[in-house]
């Protein structure tokens, strides 16, 4: 009795016939050759061909009113090594590109000068960084917080700052008084009476 062959051993066979002879071929060439060379039945050569293709282990590519079948032998290691010599050809593009992109970053600096306008950018630029830090600092506090305990942390600092303004005013207002009435020097005023000399307003 003859040995039962496997639908995976028939499609094996297939592609066996394919890489040793490296040839195209239409479904009335295959459906002649592939019973003679494989010894399977005629009658499924075309579901294991569509099987096959399913499966993407044979290439059909269809040309006018005929569909072609091939599979040809390192056909697999081939396109790993196109796909290979291609990444490699773009990784030089992005080393170039990188290469290039660095060099004229290097002759920007060289080129740059230390313009009053470019001062002026720079120190903006260090003010808005500052303010994003404390910004940061408040969302991170914020975080901790109830919306409503936050709401009254705010209100307590508010009226701190009240205070802080108030009392700052009755020291402008005393240090006017007195320098005007006895001839005092500002200062002087506030070098005796150990007056920070930046005193303001808080924001």
């Amino acid at each position: 009795m003859a040995k039962r062959v496997s639908t995976e051993e028939k499609l094996q066979k297939i592609i066996e016939f394919f890489t040793s002879t490296s040839d195209v071929y239409v479904i009335k060439e295959l459906e002649k050759k592939i019973p003679k060379q494989c010894n399977i039945s005629a009658m499924l050569v075309k579901d294991l061909l569509t099987n096959l293709q399913n499966e993407c282990k044979i290439n059909v590519e269809k040309c006018g009113t005929s569909n072609y079948y091939w599979k040809f032998l390192f056909e697999k290691e081939h396109a790993t090594q196109c796909k290979i010599e291609k990444t490699t050809d773009e990784n030089n593009d992005l080393l170039r590109e990188n290469k290039k992109i660095k060099d004229e970053i290097t002759e920007m600096k060289n080129k740059r000068q230390d313009t009053e306008e470019r001062r002026a950018l720079v120190k903006e630029y260090t003010r808005l960084k500052t303010k994003k830090a404390e910004l940061e600092k408040i969302k991170n506090l914020a975080g901790k917080y109830s919306k409503e305990q936050f709401e009254e942390l705010k209100n307590v600092v508010k009226q701190y700052k009240n205070d802080i303004n108030r009392f700052t005013d009755d020291i402008y207002t005393l240090q006017s008084h007195v320098c005007n009435k006895l001839n005092i020097d500002k200062n002087d005023f506030n070098k005796n009476f150990q007056i920070p000399e930046d005193l303001d307003y808080v924001e």
